[in-house]
């Protein structure tokens, strides 16, 4: 609305809306959906104007008076990477409950996750809350190194704890499903061999610490390799030349560090079928 004359002009926005609300065909399923997707940071000045789009309204309200409301088949999404700018109106209306990251930091979390641990396996929490002490991941020295560190995309310390805290899972769950490995543990646990467990947990700690801490690293690979491999005592590294941590898995039967190049299947070569289908095994599609 240009203050002076008050005339009014549409935005793209409410050309989209008006136009969207006019080719309202009868209510269809997921296919015949309208999606508008706003991708800039939100600023407090034009959102404000859709906060009754948002709520339990549903109608897009001009300046220039004019009411659009939302038909059935109709979306909007925010695709934005944070919430700096936003007013609690505007947080509350996408249902989002805000948590200041600096204040809180990433250890609740970490204690809640690993709590289930003491009903499921005792045992794996007590090595899992040593490791974390071990491998210095409490110490806030460690973390603002890796945050100087040179990443291929940006990441922050909860997201490095959630890769973590979900690798450990899927591997912990993988060995409880695999009944050769899950047999090996039990028989480590009928022989009371505390150290080797305490060697295939620590080992899985350090496995998803290495890729949820080190995995979208850009040059700074090589030193943080060298530095985890120093810092991995319990299970070591082997002592190959040009090889870095990211080039092994642990092997639970084994109860050592193997490469995945032990791991890729051998290529089918009497396959037939179209070429831009055919996929040649190697460590990378391994891993």
């Amino acid at each position: 609305m240009n203050p002076k004359t008050k005339e009014w002009k549409d935005g793209i926005f409410s050309v989209i809306m008006r136009d969207m609300n006019k080719n309202n065909p009868p209510y269809k399923p997921s296919h015949a959906y309208k999606w508008v997707i706003l991708d800039g940071d939100i600023d407090p000045m034009w959102i404000e104007s859709l906060n009754t789009v948002m709520d339990d309204n549903k109608v897009l309200t001009l300046v220039s008076q004019e009411r659009i409301p939302m038909t059935p088949p109709m979306r909007l999404v925010l695709e934005i990477s944070h919430l700096k700018n936003a007013t609690p109106a505007t947080v509350s209306r996408g249902g989002v409950l805000f948590v200041n990251d600096n204040d809180v930091g990433w250890k609740p979390y970490f204690d809640s996750w690993i709590s289930k641990y003491k009903k499921d396996d005792p045992f794996a929490e007590s090595v899992f809350n040593l490791a974390l002490t071990h491998y210095q991941l409490g110490n806030e020295q460690f973390m603002d190194d890796m945050r100087r560190k040179s990443h291929i995309t940006p990441i922050c310390d909860m997201q490095c704890i959630q890769s973590l805290t979900t690798i450990i899972d899927r591997m912990y769950d993988n060995l409880k499903q695999d009944k050769v490995k899950y047999d090996h543990l039990k028989k480590l646990r009928e022989e009371n061999n505390e150290e080797k467990i305490k060697e295939i947990y620590d080992a899985f700690f350090v496995f998803a610490s290495m890729w949820a801490l080190g995995g979208a690293l850009d040059e700074d690979k090589l030193s943080f390799s060298g530095q985890w491999k120093a810092a991995s005592k319990m299970v070591k590294f082997p002592d190959e030349t040009g090889r870095l941590v990211f080039d092994y898995y642990f092997d639970v039967i084994e109860g050592k560090w193997v490469n995945w190049y032990s791991m890729v299947p051998k290529h089918d070569t009497s396959y037939d079928g179209l070429f831009c289908n055919l996929i040649v095994p190697t460590a990378q599609t391994v891993s």
